[in-house]
């Protein structure tokens, strides 16, 4: 028995022996067992497949790497495994398996600031590190993380550049290092140029034209590239500012895209819709034939809303690519038919601490109601010209180019870019012009009513409420002699009389007519010997130009919030009732007219060598030669007495809102001819692959743009032109250094402009039309420093950072004071020293970000330091901060959503302003001083300011 219960418990160890090794070997081959194969491809952004991507289970062992077609194959523990996808030059990606189908991945490019390759601003493409140049990149997705209010305001976070977008989509400002800017908006690109794709968005610039109108951002864009100083002069046509281009995606050896919807909710919550579209891919096996196309589509109330859209439009985009053995030629093309509104000046008070005056707000506009529409004509002999206000500026751009890379062996290479386009800007904008009392001379002096004596009734066409009653009687002595004008208010309820005592606002119906047919045209041949290159070139622009000007009408409505029409009628003493206005509240039909025809050449060629003249150290110089030609003829119009003493176009005296008759006056002739020389040179030093150093001297020429000949009303005033270039002188040291996770680059820079003109448009009264003043020329200095940094804080943190401190002072300033409508008081004034106005003296953009698996968010801060008012100095405009908040999460693999907020703490900044005192004094901010801010310190003033808080949620879906 004692036998048997030993070998029972030898059995029973033996037996849970073996099942012991049983359960430890199962439990150690169950993860064999449940191994699962994954294949999938990895490609590049643009569709190509990439080679020699290490992949890993992310927290385990397995790992792989692709082949050359970008294929891979991995072992995997489970279907909820994270594969980690790594490339030197790219950015880790991590992606969920898919067990049963292919997995797709795209990895983006990961380069370092320094080791970026530029090709804006230099002859040849080079790093940013071998670049002798101030340039910074906004690549597509800083682009995509961002909703900018137009296609300037992507370079807010450039150092070196002072953007205004306050006005909206179209008529921004562009300043470059203290480059001047003004209050007028309708030039706001003078010392730049706007690139698209590395052409000119346009030959040239002039009053209510310029590249904003025909340039848009959207998710056909690849990255914005943005040159600074000295080697503009040298590298872009008539640009000494800076060159900023927008380059195009083209399609990859995949097929690859993106679409996006986004929804807004803009200042008082009004909506904002758009739909961007990017697709590319190849057209062929090799892939050597690719394709890509897109663009958007917008409609937007705006955050100030008139009524009707602000914005409402858009683009289509395309290119089709062919890659040959030894070059590559791209066909592309353009359609943009986008109509656009602008934000104007708001009353304010306020030096010190401006803010909205009265009943105003910062959401507020003064853009005339929709219904105030007009048929007129210009001239008798003329067509009839329709004026909508909600048609707004109506923007088209078709255009198609072709560029053509080709080498040619033995280390010579050519480019050759062609582009035609068909650009027209068919303006119906109410734009106000001044505010104006209704109980004063001047009123009724505009309106050639003066010494019309009656009784003046003004009715708010709206509500049809009477809102005025005014008196105009002669003022007589006790003896019967003249001694003025007497005008007694007997009723009023006009809004806002704080402002004035019985405030109008004064608009002109803007119905301009612009068009433009432009070939620009740009050949270069590159020599490569050693290490150095040579390149040469030629840059032909060719611009037929007809510019229509003139006004639909003059009206007057309430100052309020979308403002009212007013109809005024006047009655004499005798009882005769005459309407001064139509029933749609306009007078002075088809006033301010006048043509151009004006055709542009220019003519550029240019040099440039890069040679090393050590290891580390290489020369960089070049020059550019331009010539700049404007022949046409202009005619402006002159008052038909007959006609306009017969009663005008419909021969009634009673109507005088179309009383006044205009006709053609003789054509003017213009030829005007400017050559220039630009050159610049700079050497930089390479102290390793992650420091360098650079100095740089230019002297560039910037030739007269458009409005410089059309802006005259004679054949004298034509001839008396001085057609003459602004000298920009530059200097600059750059410091570029990449350590670890920072990279930064500091330049302190040093500019002097001179022969700078400026003039102003007003009224005269005693011929009832408008008229440019004569040039007067001004030299400024500016010396500052840029600093530019990106700084990553592990893999999840990153800081971006632009700081500008500038100071910019006046040699010598000359502008009009034109006191009273009419020339005879118009005055030069000349300043010396002092700051030049409108030019912040710190511009500051600190963006930290966190990203996180998934999650995406970021801060950004702008600070726009304060400057002074105008050269007078008068006062200052006081210094402001935005904020921008944006956070973006994976929903899946293809599929993101992302938030933003602009201006989220709804900050105000004056960005421009009108002066006190209604018009047309107002017209003349440059006049005003300091002992008149000081009589008046609550006086209501104009301004523009910085748009008001939006809201927008995206989402976008990738179909890479």
């Amino acid at each position: 028995m004692k036998k048997i219960l030993t070998h029972k418990r030898v059995w029973g160890k033996l037996v849970k022996k073996i099942l012991l090794q049983a359960v430890f070997l199962t439990c150690c081959s169950l993860p064999v067992f449940a191994q699962q194969q994954v294949k999938g491809t990895v490609f590049d952004e643009k569709g190509n497949p990439l080679p020699g991507v290490t992949i890993h289970v992310k927290d385990g062992k397995s790992s792989a790497s692709t082949d050359a077609k970008g294929n891979f194959t991995i072992s995997v523990p489970s279907s909820s495994s994270v594969l980690v996808f790594s490339m030197v030059g790219y950015k880790n990606g991590e992606q969920t398996v898919k067990i049963g189908s292919a997995m797709t991945v795209t990895l983006t490019d990961n380069v370092s600031e320094l080791q970026q390759v530029i090709v804006t601003g230099v002859f040849d493409s080079r790093k940013r590190l071998d670049a002798s140049i101030a340039i910074s990149t906004i690549s597509a997705q800083q682009i995509k993380m961002q909703t900018p209010q137009s296609a300037a305001d992507l370079l807010k976070n450039v150092p070196g550049v002072y953007v205004n977008s306050s006005a909206g989509e179209i008529r921004n400002q562009v300043a470059v290092r203290g480059t001047p800017t003004s209050n007028d908006v309708s030039i706001g690109y003078f010392y730049v140029s706007m690139q698209e794709d590395g052409l000119p968005v346009t030959n040239f610039t002039g009053a209510n034209y310029g590249p904003d109108y025909f340039l848009r951002a959207d998710a056909t864009t690849a990255r914005v590239e943005a040159v600074r100083g000295g080697s503009a002069s040298i590298t872009g046509s008539d640009a000494p500012g800076g060159l900023f281009n927008y380059t195009s995606k083209t399609g990859g050896n995949k097929f690859a895209g993106e679409a996006i919807i986004k929804y807004g909710l803009e200042g008082n919550a009004h909506p904002y819709y758009r739909a961007d579209l990017n697709i590319g891919g190849p057209l062929d096996k090799k892939g050597d034939l690719t394709y890509d196309v897109g663009g958007f589509y917008r409609y937007s109330d705006g955050a100030r809303y008139a009524g009707y859209p602000l914005n409402k439009g858009g683009q289509l985009k395309f290119n089709v690519v062919k890659k040959f053995g030894s070059g590559r030629i791209k066909l592309y093309g353009k359609f943009l038919d986008d109509r656009n509104g602008y934000f104007d000046l708001i009353p304010f008070i306020g030096y010190t601490n401006p803010r909205p005056a009265a009943d105003f707000s910062n959401n507020v506009t003064l853009a005339g109601p929709s219904s105030q529409t007009l048929d007129f004509k210009y001239t008798p002999d003329g067509k009839v010209n329709q004026f909508r206000p909600s048609d707004l500026i109506h923007n088209l751009d078709r255009s198609i180019g072709l560029e053509y890379q080709q080498s040619l062996g033995n280390n010579w290479s050519i480019t050759n870019n062609f582009k035609y386009s068909n650009k027209e800007a068919t303006w119906n904008a109410a734009a106000p012009l001044g505010i104006l009392s209704a109980d004063g001379v001047l009123f009724y002096g505009l309106q050639g009513l003066a010494g019309k004596f009656g009784t003046y009734n003004f009715t708010d066409l709206t509500t049809g409420q009477k809102m005025l009653t005014v008196v105009q009687s002669p003022n007589l002595s006790p003896t019967g002699q003249f001694l003025g004008i007497n005008f007694t208010k007997t009723y009023n309820q006009l809004p806002n009389g704080q402002v004035q005592s019985a405030p109008v606002l004064f608009e002109l119906a803007n119905a301009l007519h612009n068009k433009a047919k432009e070939i620009m045209e740009q050949f270069s041949i590159r020599k490569t010997v050693g290490k150095t290159t040579f390149n040469a070139g030629v840059y032909i622009g060719h611009s037929n130009i007809s510019f229509v000007k003139g006004y639909a009408g003059q009206s007057f409505t309430t100052l309020e919030d979308k403002p009212h029409p007013l109809g005024l009628t006047y009655t004499n003493f005798s009882g005769a009732v005459t309407q001064v206005t139509d029933a749609n509240g306009f007078t002075a039909y088809g006033s301010g007219y006048g043509n151009s025809a004006i055709t542009n050449n220019r003519f550029d060629a240019f040099f440039g060598q890069s040679s090393p003249l050590t290891d580390r150290l290489t020369l960089d110089y070049g020059f550019r030669y331009n010539y700049n030609q404007f022949t046409g003829s202009s005619n402006n119009a002159v008052i038909d007495a007959n006609a306009t003493a017969a009663g005008g176009y419909d021969k009634n005296l009673l109507t005088y809102y179309d009383n006044n008759v205009y006709v053609s006056n003789t054509p003017f002739h213009i030829n005007k001819t400017v050559k220039s020389l630009s050159y610049s040179a700079a050497l930089n030093y390479k102290f390793s692959e992650e420091q360098a150093v650079y100095v740089r001297y230019s002297e560039g020429r910037k030739a007269p743009d458009l409005q410089s000949v059309t802006a005259v009303n004679s054949q004298a005033q034509a001839d008396a032109v001085s057609f003459v270039p602004i000298h920009v002188v530059q200097a600059e040291l750059g410091y570029k250094v990449q350590k670890g996770g920072f990279t930064g680059y500091f330049t302190p820079f040093y500019s002097d402009i001179s022969n700078m003109p400026s003039f102003d448009y007003t009224q005269d009264v005693q011929v009832n039309t408008y008229y440019y003043t004569k040039a007067v020329f001004s030299e400024q200095r500016t010396i500052g420093v840029e600093m530019e940094s990106v700084f990553n804080i592990g893999s999840h943190f990153n800081v971006r950072g632009a700081v500008t401190l500038q100071h910019a002072t006046s040699v010598v300033q000359r502008h009009w004071n034109v006191g009273q409508p009419g020339p005879a008081d118009d005055q030069v004034v000349e300043t010396h020293g002092g700051r030049v106005g409108l030019t912040p003296a710190v511009l500051t953009s600190i963006t930290p970000s966190y990203h996180f698996k998934r999650f995406i968010t970021s801060l950004g801060w702008r600070y726009v330091g304060s400057s002074a008012a105008n050269a007078a100095d008068a006062f200052d405009l006081p210094g402001y901060h935005t904020f921008n908040y944006q956070a973006g999460y994976q929903l899946t693999p293809r599929l993101n959503a992302n938030f933003n907020i602009n201006n989220l703490f709804n900050s105000i900044g004056i960005t421009g302003w009108y002066a006190p005192g209604g018009f047309p004094g107002n017209l003349s901010p440059e006049a005003l001083t300091k002992a008149q801010v000081a009589a008046n310190p609550n006086a209501t003033y104009g301004a523009r300011p910085t748009q008001p808080r939006s809201y927008f949620l995206s989402l976008s879906y990738n179909f890479n």
